[in-house]
């Protein structure tokens, strides 16, 4: 029986910790993320901004706020606070 409990308590940790996004949750960030960048380019053109440019800097910052080589690998327990984060990102001048 205590083997079982630690297999059941390895596989908790394995599907709260280590599971990266599923489709569904990679598809509703990515439309998070082109939302954020469609509402907010205007404000940047004139720093020289292009959408190429914007799009880069949030992915390559989304990766490094979270730990993550591409934004579909964010982790699944931080998936909320994902949206968040890219709902409130800017862009570094």
């Amino acid at each position: 029986m205590p083997a079982i409990k630690k297999e059941v308590t390895d596989l908790k940790r394995v599907f709260s910790e280590e599971l990266t996004l599923n489709h569904g949750q990679q598809q509703s960030l990515h439309h998070e993320i082109k939302k954020r960048v469609e509402s907010i380019i205007e404000d940047y053109q004139e720093s020289g901004f292009t959408k190429q440019k914007m799009y880069s800097q949030i992915h390559k910052n989304l990766r490094r706020a979270f730990s993550a080589p591409k934004y579909i690998f964010v982790k699944r327990k931080d998936y909320q606070e994902a949206l968040v984060w890219v709902k409130t990102w800017r862009p570094l001048l």
